[in-house]
């Protein structure tokens, strides 16, 4: 890899050369201008990322790969050298490269103490699945109204070895700095990543910190409460073990942003699909277990959706609360307050409009996987019209629930 000046020369002609080709505003909309920032996940911006990977280290990048390989990273004009770089993404989202692959960084995987204006991880996600390219941008959102942790968001024109491979959701990494962010004074519990597992499997769940000591006691202990506990008992004891108020919020985010594929699965199309993913939960000794949304790439489709359907099977804990008058009297109460508190239409949709001008001129891309400008537009429409429509088809469910 080369380094030093040599590669300000290198800088300076993908920058002048970015809103050509492949990569320029067939549209006739002009790309925004790269500006200097020093916030990685800025909103008002649009960022500019460059990858550079040596020939030697791309065979090691492929789908479901964890080795990570040294990476030359430029971030709005700031460079940083020997990142390190997977290739990220799940069994619907994952790509190889040539097809916008989402890549995962970590800046201080060679460097030690490297950072990116502070951010130690961050992934480039090329939401593949949502043609909108909005849907995580707006639904973390609506998670962070809720009171909720969520990933900060913002949106950046990526190249890949020179090439350009389209618009991508820059996201904050769900790691160690998220926990000190969003339970200050209280974040050395221990952060879990459920995929295609249940909190009642403690065994299964990944270890995202304190992994030398890997002490699961706050996950056996909730599930052996839960499995020595009758459905109608669940209530009064549970708050040893879980942040009740927090769970039925999130229940209720999912739900109304139709998040059909996260922890909950209500209304999960997939018959053959009985565990749960998409989701962390953050286990702390003063609050208990506290869920942190993921992967949500697949939101606000179905704007008639229940969201008093029964959750996924695999799901233990919101599956025996809906067996429950209480536990669905407790979600119901969830729903009418996210809505109230949270899911406010306009306020979502001021926060899609104000990304269209920023990424609207860079949509197009001749890498696979990126969607036409005719597609990004209709499906900025649907995204629109779901939230503007959202509130009054659950308010309508709910109310016929308590009649």
């Amino acid at each position: 890899m080369r380094r030093g000046g040599s590669w300000a020369v290198v800088v300076g002609l993908a920058l002048a050369s970015v809103g050509c080709g492949s990569g320029g505003a067939s549209s006739g909309v002009p790309v925004p201008p790269m500006q200097a920032t020093t916030d990685v996940f800025a909103e008002d911006v649009l960022h500019y990322v460059e990858l550079e990977v040596a020939p030697e280290h791309l065979p090691t990048l492929v789908p479901f790969g964890e080795e990570r390989v040294p990476a030359r990273l430029v971030y709005d004009g700031v460079e940083l050298l020997d990142v390190g770089l997977r290739l990220k993404g799940g069994m619907g989202s994952a790509r190889p490269l040539g097809e916008k692959a989402s890549f995962a960084i970590k800046t201080h995987e060679f460097v030690s103490g490297q950072r990116l204006h502070g951010v130690r991880r961050f992934s480039l996600d090329s939401e593949v699945q949502d043609e909108s390219l909005l849907d995580a941008h707006v639904g973390y959102e609506v998670f962070r109204r809720a009171g909720l942790p969520a990933r900060r968001t913002a949106f950046a024109r990526v190249t890949f070895n020179g090439v350009y491979y389209g618009v991508y959701v820059v996201a904050e990494g769900i790691d160690g700095d998220f926990v000190k962010r969003w339970f200050p004074g209280d974040d050395d519990g221990n952060l879990y990543e459920g995929e295609l597992a249940d909190v009642t499997e403690p065994e299964k769940m990944e270890l995202e910190t304190n992994e030398d000591e890997d002490d699961r006691s706050d996950l056996e202990a909730l599930r052996d409460f839960l499995a020595g506990t009758a459905d109608d008992a669940l209530l009064p004891g549970l708050a040893a073990h879980v942040d009740v108020d927090a769970f039925f919020r999130y229940w209720a985010c999912e739900a109304l942003c139709d998040h059909w594929d996260g922890y909950t699965g209500l209304n999960r199309t997939d018959e053959d699909h009985t565990e749960p993913h998409n989701y962390y939960v953050y286990a702390s000794a003063a609050r208990g277990l506290t869920w942190i949304p993921h992967g949500i790439d697949q939101l606000f489709d179905r704007e008639g959706a229940a969201t008093l359907a029964p959750p996924v099977v695999g799901a233990v804990l919101p599956t025996r609360f809906h067996a429950t008058a209480a536990g669905r009297a407790r979600l119901v109460a969830a729903l009418r307050e996210v809505l109230d508190s949270a899911f406010d239409p306009a306020v979502l949709t001021a926060r899609l409009d104000a990304a269209i001008p920023l990424i609207e001129g860079s949509v197009p891309s001749d890498v696979p996987g990126s969607p036409s400008l005719w597609t990004w537009r209709r499906a900025v429409d649907r995204v629109r019209d779901f939230l503007a429509r959202r509130p009054a088809r659950v308010l309508a469910e709910l109310d016929a629930a308590e009649e």
